[in-house]
């Protein structure tokens, strides 16, 4: 394991100081894209916003095979993907450790599967976590942080997740708001139940 205090020359830390000025010629405006140093797990929105630097914009905007309109598109397309997608966390683990080592690792066949197999028990791990990692060095040091339950010491991006809000009822069946008019209710719903009403004969 890597020590998660190691200084990481891919680390993004400082990338809120970072951006660069795009040139849209169509609508003649220039746009500033900074860097997002932020994995966002969101409930809220369903949506799943992966880090991404300036530069790997940039570079997919200028590639030859660019399909891309705007930055925006590119971040929407290749940097966000649907909260539904992890789902099956214990398959999704799987799955994205195979593409993390296959594409970005150029691992072979037989080894990512090594490794996709050990990934996809890891509890804890959740898979976004595995997508947002470019490198098997970073996950590395997260699982390292992870393990020591020192997920602060964790440099490389920042992990956000946004919840619903948790609704907490007023009176429920038998929690913590169990009164004796609750009790009461509750016993002579059973007396119904087991002692019918005495019927007598009227002569």
């Amino acid at each position: 394991m890597i020590n998660c205090n190691e200084d990481r020359s891919f680390s993004m830390e400082n990338s809120e100081n970072e951006n660069i000025q795009l040139n849209n010629g169509d609508i003649n405006e220039n746009i500033q894209l900074n860097n997002n140093d932020t994995l966002i797990i969101s409930e809220v929105t369903g949506k799943v916003v992966l880090p991404y630097t300036a530069n790997e914009v940039q570079e997919l905007l200028d590639s030859a095979d660019n399909e891309f309109k705007d930055a925006n598109e590119v971040i929407e397309q290749v940097f966000t993907r649907n909260l539904s997608d992890y789902k099956v966390q214990f398959t999704s683990r799987y799955v994205e450790t195979m593409k993390l080592a296959r594409e970005r690792e150029q691992f072979s066949f037989t080894d990512s599967i090594t490794l996709a197999t050990e990934m996809m028990r890891k509890r804890y791990l959740h898979p976004a976590i595995i997508s947002a990692c470019r490198t098997l060095d970073e996950l590395d040091v997260y699982l390292d942080c992870l393990d020591k339950n020192e997920l602060d010491d964790f440099k490389i991006f920042k992990v956000k997740f946004e919840l619903h809000p948790i609704v907490v009822k007023n009176k429920n069946k038998y929690g913590n708001h169990y009164n004796e008019e609750t009790r009461v209710g509750l016993f002579d719903k059973i007396r119904k139940l087991f002692f019918k009403p005495k019927i007598e004969n009227i002569n």
